[in-house]
């Protein structure tokens, strides 16, 4: 909540599953309203939680510094693949961390 808090702009980055909060650069052209990951920093954080520190990913998270509490449509279309990691997926407000769950449209 500190890091949505103290930037106008979104942040993102992952979480491992020893909860230490990794950030990654957001390199969209309207961080205001959205994020986008830097590949290369995304990768080398990767390298760093699953080499240096021998964690998994426990998370993709990402800020909404202004207070919308619920995923965009352009966050739903960059949702990490099911199919590929079981990652989960939180979204950070002024206020509060919610965590959001995609299900298919059968309910599982």
């Amino acid at each position: 909540i500190s890091i949505c808090q103290s930037h106008k702009l979104e942040r993102c980055g992952f979480i491992t599953s020893d909860w230490e909060i990794v950030a990654v650069n957001n390199v969209h052209e309207k961080p205001e309203y959205n994020f986008y990951m830097d590949s290369e920093d995304a990768q080398q954080s990767l390298e760093y939680i699953i080499e240096e520190t021998g964690r998994d990913v426990l998370a993709v998270w990402h800020t909404h510094p202004n207070n919308w509490p619920w995923p965009s449509p352009r966050d739903i279309c960059g949702w990490p693949d099911l199919g590929v990691v079981s990652w989960r997926y939180f979204i950070v407000t002024n206020n509060e961390v919610i965590e959001w769950r995609k299900v298919k449209a059968d309910g599982k």
